[in-house]
């Protein structure tokens, strides 16, 4: 199944899901009512967000946002449409992933801001992409998210030793 294939079964899954009631939501889950293994996943994660226990994560991609930016991409273009995807429907779904992404947003927006204030942020944005999301991206395009998921640490890892000394 195509990365693309996924997120339309994702988002149908999701939107099935908001449109049942928090009752219908509860006993869908319980007697395990599910079409797919998406429709599960976003069933269970539609309930954690009903019932305040997680927080949606459908915010912003920081950096990819400003590398998007610096090219004059619309924020629903195909690549932060893409890492969205990645981050939403995968890496949360990992081990580590919840503690990646908090890491992420508590450093991403400081990155951005120091970037910002420089007078080759255009050039340091070009580089970004040059060495991290560009291939990040080819690996999310063939399905090797684990691939992805290293070189988005070693990019975070880099920039916030980098920007945030």
């Amino acid at each position: 199944m195509s990365l693309l294939d996924e997120a339309y079964k994702n988002e149908a899954a999701r939107q099935r899901n908001e449109s049942l009631s928090d009752r219908e939501l509860v006993e869908k889950i319980k007697n395990r009512d599910y079409d797919n293994v998406y429709d599960k996943a976003n069933a269970e994660k539609e309930l954690l967000y009903r019932t305040g226990r997680e927080k949606r994560s459908d915010g912003p991609c920081f950096i990819t946002t400003a590398v998007c930016d610096s090219f004059d991409k619309a924020d629903d273009c195909y690549e932060l449409t893409a890492f969205r995807n990645f981050r939403d429907k995968w890496l949360a779904f990992q081990s580590d992933g919840k503690k990646l992404i908090a890491e992420y947003y508590d450093v991403a927006p400081k990155i951005v801001e120091k970037i910002n204030s420089l007078t080759d942020s255009a050039e340091i944005y070009k580089n970004i992409w040059r060495d991290y999301l560009s291939d990040c991206l080819k690996a999310i395009e063939t399905g090797d998210n684990l691939k992805c998921k290293k070189i988005y640490i070693e990019m975070v890892t880099t920039l916030k030793e980098k920007f945030l000394k």
